[in-house]
């Protein structure tokens, strides 16, 4: 869900189930990173965390 400056909801996606660990994230100036480190996803090394940049886009 992404608001605005006064709590109003913008737009909202949902996403694909069993990939995004979206209480793992961390933003960064304007970027928003979520966690790829989803327990169902095997093969993964416990070593590191995996994260996907997320680039809000006005498309004003």
């Amino acid at each position: 869900m992404i608001l605005n400056k006064d709590f109003q909801i913008i737009e909202e996606t949902l996403f694909p189930e069993a990939i995004y660990n979206s209480y793992v994230f961390f933003v960064n100036s304007d970027e928003l990173y979520i966690s790829r480190d989803y327990q169902m996803l095997y093969g993964q090394s416990e070593d590191y965390m995996t994260f996907e940049l997320f680039k809000l886009i006005d498309e004003k």
